[in-house]
């Protein structure tokens, strides 16, 4: 399958970076990331991503959080995009969206500009394009604490509306036996 991706948040921008990068290191059956856009409202996040070109990083919210990020508000995280989605859809036009079977949207569910932009970016991408739109979410671990669980329950709500479908990741399940550190590391 040949996918569109969109990281949002930080851990969104991430994960885009670490599929694209994974994806342009391989030698054979390569290509399967047509496109890469990140976008965060916290411009150092951008600028910590490797492989994702510069001008496929896209800083919203810029003229009312001043590139220091949402602050794990994703009630926030959600008006930003709702009122800047248009400058992520601007930077999509460069993916060839001929060769995408459909849109990967990445996000930690539990943080700000991902757990509240992943639903509403999803629905703008499934009203401008035909191909399916899926979301890939993070679970907040237990460590992480209560307001990002309370995130993740509501984002999990909305992506469920606005996605094809919904591809749910464990961090808890995932960083078994290591610190929090060690896991992110």
């Amino acid at each position: 399958m040949r996918i569109g991706l969109i990281g949002i948040g930080q851990a969104g921008g991430k994960i885009a970076d670490k599929l694209l990068e994974y994806d342009v290191s391989r030698t054979e059956g390569r290509d399967f990331v047509q496109g890469c856009v990140a976008v965060n409202t916290a411009e150092q996040d951008l600028d910590g991503l490797e492989v994702v070109p510069e001008d496929n990083r896209v800083l919203i919210g810029e003229s009312r959080f001043k590139g220091n990020g949402v602050g794990a508000d994703n009630t926030k995280g959600r008006d930003v995009m709702e009122s800047d989605y248009n400058e992520v859809l601007t930077q999509m036009n460069d993916m060839p969206v001929h060769n995408i079977d459909a849109f990967v949207l990445v996000a930690a569910l539990g943080g700000g500009t991902g757990s509240g932009g992943l639903p509403v970016l999803a629905k703008q991408v499934s009203q401008r394009y035909s191909e399916p739109v899926f979301g890939l979410g993070v679970l907040p671990s237990e460590d992480e604490g209560t307001i990002y669980s309370v995130n993740a329950a509501r984002s999990l709500e909305a992506c469920i509306e606005e996605t094809d479908n919904l591809l749910i990741f464990d961090n808890d399940l995932w960083s078994k036996g290591k610190s929090v550190i060690e896991s992110y590391d």
